[in-house]
C-alpha cells in the first residue's frame, strides 16, 4: 500500500512538471482570458444573439441584429420572415452625411497668391464684441447626420402599406421618391396621413400617370418649395433651414431614358440656377439613368465598355465638375 502511494504521488509531480514546462513554452499565455466572446454579437448592443432571439442579418454587411435594437416591430418581423424582400440595417442602409458632405474640409484649399504687405503685427484690437444671434425656430439635431431615404416605388397607389411602414420604422428626416404613378385625381393625404407627420412636394408628369417625383419632410423642418429653380424636366426643388449650417436645397430628379439628353439639358439649366446664385448646400437626389458608369472610385469614375451612349455618359460628369458637384452613392441601387 505503502509503494502504491508513492507511485501516485510521483506521477502527479510528473504531471505537473510536464504541464509547467509546456506553460513556459507557449509564450502567448493569458492570465485572464475573461468571457468568451459572443459567435454572432449584436451589430448594435454586441450582445450575443442565439437561436432563442428575434433578430435579422443584414443582407449587406453580415452582421445580426436583435429586432428591437433596430426598431422592428412585431409585425415587421414576422412579414420578413415568410417573404423574401432582402433586409438592410440602418448603419448600411442610411448614408453618413457627417461622413460625406459635411467632412471635406481637408480636400479644401484656398491659397493665397499675394504675399503680406507687412510682416508687423497690428497689434491688441483697442474693442471687441460678442453679438449674440437671434433665437431661430429651427430643429436642432443635437450631433447626429440626417437621415436620408432615396426610393423608387414604381406606383405608390398599390404600396400604401409598404410606403407607411417604411416612414414608421426608419422615422427619415427627408424621403425622396421617384417614378411615384401619380396624376391629378390622386390626393397626397392618402399616402402621407397626418399621423407620419411629414411635409409633402411633388411633382407629377402631365398627361401621363408613369413618372412623377417627391419630396417629403419632417414637420420638424422649416422647408419651403422653390419653383424659380425647376425646369420642365421632372423635378422638384426644396429648401430646408438647418440650425447652426447654412440652408440646404434638395432636388428629386427623374431621368426616364438612358438616352434622354433633353432632360440632361434641362438638369443643367437648374444647376446653373442653384449653383451660380445661392451659397447653401445642393443635394440632388433620384434616378440618374447613367448605368455606363462604374463608381468605385467616385473621384475616378470608369466608363465600362460597350456602354450606351457615352457621349451623354462624359457629359454628365462634366456638369458635375463644372458645378463642383461629386457623386456619393458609389454603388448600384438595382
Amino acid at each position: 500500500m505503502r509503494h502504491a502511494k508513492y507511485l501516485r504521488t510521483t506521477d502527479r509531480l510528473c504531471l505537473l512538471y510536464i504541464c509547467s514546462v509546456l506553460m513556459a513554452q507557449a509564450e502567448d499565455l493569458e492570465t485572464n482570458p475573461g468571457p468568451r466572446a459572443p459567435k454572432y454579437p449584436c451589430g448594435s448592443c454586441g450582445k450575443a444573439v442565439t437561436f432563442k432571439h428575434k433578430a435579422v442579418c443584414c443582407d449587406k454587411c453580415d452582421f445580426w441584429f436583435h429586432h428591437d435594437c433596430q426598431g422592428l416591430s412585431s409585425f415587421m418581423y414576422s412579414y420578413l420572415g415568410n417573404s423574401n424582400v432582402s433586409w438592410i440595417c440602418l448603419n448600411c442602409g442610411l448614408p453618413n452625411f457627417s461622413t460625406t458632405f459635411f467632412s471635406n474640409s481637408d480636400d479644401l484649399s484656398s491659397p493665397n497668391p499675394f504675399s503680406p504687405l507687412s510682416d508687423a503685427s497690428p497689434g491688441v484690437p483697442l474693442a471687441a464684441s460678442s453679438p449674440k444671434s437671434p433665437v431661430q425656430n429651427k430643429r436642432k439635431l443635437n450631433g447626429r447626420p440626417l437621415r436620408l431615404i432615396n426610393a423608387n416605388f414604381q406606383s405608390l397607389k398599390n404600396k400604401k402599406v409598404e410606403l407607411e411602414t417604411l416612414v414608421e420604422e426608419t422615422k427619415p428626416d427627408i424621403l425622396v421618391i421617384t417614378e411615384t404613378w401619380l396624376d391629378s385625381t390622386c390626393n397626397i393625404t392618402e399616402y402621407f396621413p397626418n399621423h407620419l407627420n411629414m411635409q409633402v412636394f411633388y411633382r407629377n408628369r402631365p398627361e401621363d400617370s408613369h413618372g412623377g417625383v417627391l419630396i417629403a419632410v419632417s414637420n420638424e423642418f422649416i422647408c419651403t418649395q422653390e419653383p424659380d429653380l425647376e425646369t420642365d424636366c421632372e423635378m422638384v426643388w426644396v429648401k430646408i433651414e438647418l440650425v447652426g449650417s447654412k440652408s440646404l436645397n434638395i432636388c428629386a430628379y427623374y431621368r426616364p431614358q438612358v438616352g434622354d439628353s433633353v432632360s440632361l439639358d434641362l438638369l443643367e439649366q437648374s444647376m446653373e440656377r442653384i449653383c451660380n446664385k445661392r451659397n447653401n448646400h445642393v443635394w440632388i437626389v433620384g434616378d440618374f439613368n447613367f448605368p455606363g458608369w462604374d463608381w468605385v472610385d467616385p473621384h475616378q469614375p470608369v466608363l465600362k465598355p460597350d456602354s450606351p451612349y457615352p457621349g451623354l455618359h462624359r457629359r454628365f460628369l462634366e456638369l458635375l465638375s463644372d458645378h463642383n458637384m461629386s457623386q456619393v452613392v458609389d454603388k448600384p441601387t438595382r
